[in-house]
């Protein structure tokens, strides 16, 4: 790792994991584990062949651990996937991503706010995960978030990040012999708006929430592109245990819908590395089954 990449990594880590070297006050915290299941999670990179042409979609199901905590410096995020496909392949990912947001408030007198925003904060995150087919993913993100009181929703945020990829974000496809080649991604920008609100239809709670991820371009070894996508993952979820438990906020069941273009910056329509003539299907519009549980 370069001396560049290792000030980058550590100033990140610095934002994400400022927590443990403040003694601060947590105001919440929250901690929960999903199960969720779906048809049509789409495989850019996969090289099996149906009939002839690339089977690029997939049914799995994914195991989502995630943290959440709010404290005076600031608040923390926390994911962690494994997902599993269903069609009996071998075929698996872990994923996790660690973000932290630093207030204005730490280091002036009070949180910097104006008209609808009611902060602005430093934001970070690590990128992590690993396939077994051989891909991996270790970037970083560093930027500023904001908060705003948006009518109608217990929060709205948006954050504004520079992507500093990682050497292992993209692999070149050979498909003389279904090798994978480690390629350079050039940093490019991400915006990401998170929101979530909760509402009643009789003496039913539901809870509606979500984030979408929007990149930018990224050139790639100065000789391709990784194109930028739209990444949107929002859930509809019902307050089961409230009738099932008698306990709020504890068991949801409900759906998460997943869209994502070009995934992967796999470019959709764009020309096939594993069947001649063919093309990427490379978006993804898929609806998953939905059981959370709020530890």
């Amino acid at each position: 790792m370069s001396m560049k990449k290792l000030a980058i990594s550590a100033a990140v880590a610095a934002v994400t994991t400022v927590s443990a070297a403040a003694q601060a006050e947590m105001f919440w915290s929250d901690n929960s584990a999903s199960y969720l299941m779906g048809n049509d999670y789409k495989l850019p990179l996969s090289g099996d062949d149906v009939n002839g042409a690339p089977d690029t979609s997939e049914s799995r199901y994914v195991l989502t651990f995630e943290h959440a905590s709010g404290h005076s410096w600031g608040d923390v995020f926390f994911f962690a996937d494994r997902s599993q496909s269903k069609d009996g392949s071998e075929e698996s990912e872990i994923y996790s991503e660690l973000g932290a947001r630093i207030s204005s408030g730490v280091v002036m007198s009070d949180k910097l706010a104006f008209g609808p925003v009611t902060d602005v904060l430093l934001a970070g995150q690590l990128e992590m995960g690993s396939a077994s087919n051989g891909g991996k993913v270790n970037n970083q993100l560093l930027g500023l978030g904001f908060d705003f009181k948006v009518p109608g929703f217990d929060y709205f945020q948006l954050n504004t990040y520079y992507r500093f990829n990682g050497d292992s974000a993209y692999r070149e496809f050979n498909p003389a012999d279904y090798s994978f080649e480690r390629r350079d991604v050039k940093n490019n920008f991400q915006l990401t708006p998170v929101w979530g609100t909760s509402f009643n239809i009789g003496s039913a709670r539901f809870v509606w929430d979500g984030f979408a991820d929007i990149t930018t371009d990224a050139d790639v070894d100065d000789v391709a592109e990784q194109k930028g996508y739209v990444h949107i993952q929002t859930q509809l979820k019902w307050d089961a245990g409230k009738l099932l438990m008698n306990q709020e906020k504890k068991l949801y069941l409900g759906v998460e819908y997943e869209y994502w273009s070009d995934k992967f910056g796999v470019e959709d329509g764009s020309d096939s590395d594993y069947w001649a003539g063919g093309k990427n299907d490379t978006t993804e519009s898929n609806i998953q089954l939905l059981v959370k549980y709020h530890l």
